[in-house]
């Protein structure tokens, strides 16, 4: 008598849901390709790879134009879904669903969960302080089958208006002195002395690329330029030269 193993019969599955990342945060007007929620599709519990070709989300706002929020795309990892005459330019109210249909079927493999990030445009005449957030209703009209039965598969959804974003006008920032280096005396001819640490601090409205910073040479009365070895000066964050 031989037993042999097992096999447990298990049905198409495919749970929809909005991650909690991103948090709740500032978006600055005019920006670009902003990431305002991701879409979770969990089919960890599959039976068989299953496929959908649309998807309905919804968009939260408040003052707003629906029209100033333009150019949406889901992405799965960095290949955009809805390109071309695909791509999403929202419209109706508050809340109101706005479908996404993918250039092809999207495929969802069993055992796994595909986070889809969903990307927009926003315009500089939104005004400050406004919010808009991206999400699920429940009970979405999406055709969901398996890959292999090629049945029906009827979606889990969790409804939820996803994380709010907060339009800010700009970014910001500050320079001060590091008090690390108020005073010091340097021997001549010594390279990689210490002539300033500068430190620079961003708002909380956005992170900021520093491409470039001027600099100016002090008390000029008793300095020149050809007081400095090869009339250079180098750039450092930490321990990594950034700048010369």
């Amino acid at each position: 008598q031989v037993v042999m193993n097992t096999m447990t019969v298990r049905g198409a599955a495919l749970g929809i849901s909005i991650s909690t990342q991103p948090v709740a945060q500032n978006v600055i007007t005019g920006s670009q390709g902003f990431t305002y929620a991701n879409v979770l599709l969990d089919a960890s519990q599959s039976g068989e790879d299953v496929k959908f070709s649309s998807i309905p989300l919804a968009m939260t706002f408040a003052t707003m134009a629906v029209t100033e929020v333009t150019t949406c795309q889901l992405f799965d990892g960095a290949t955009p879904l809805n390109t071309g005459s695909n791509v999403v330019t929202p419209a109706g109210a508050s809340d109101a669903d706005n479908t996404f249909t993918f250039d092809s079927a999207l495929t969802v493999t069993k055992g796994t969960v595909k986070t889809l990030p969903l990307k927009c445009n926003l315009a500089s005449s939104v005004s400050a302080s406004d919010t808009v957030s991206w999400g699920i209703n429940a009970a979405p009209s999406i055709t969901v089958t398996g890959v292999t039965s090629g049945n029906n598969v009827t979606e889990t959804v969790t409804a939820a208006a996803g994380q709010t974003m907060t339009v800010a006008a700009s970014g910001s920032y500050t320079v001060t002195n590091d008090t690390s280096l108020l005073y010091k005396t340097a021997q001549a001819g010594v390279n990689n002395v210490d002539l300033a640490r500068l430190r620079f601090t961003a708002g909380a409205s956005e992170n900021l690329n520093l491409q470039q910073i001027a600099l100016q040479l002090g008390n000029t009365a008793s300095n020149s330029p050809a007081d400095l070895i090869g009339q250079t000066v180098t750039l450092w964050n930490g321990a990594t030269q950034v700048g010369t």
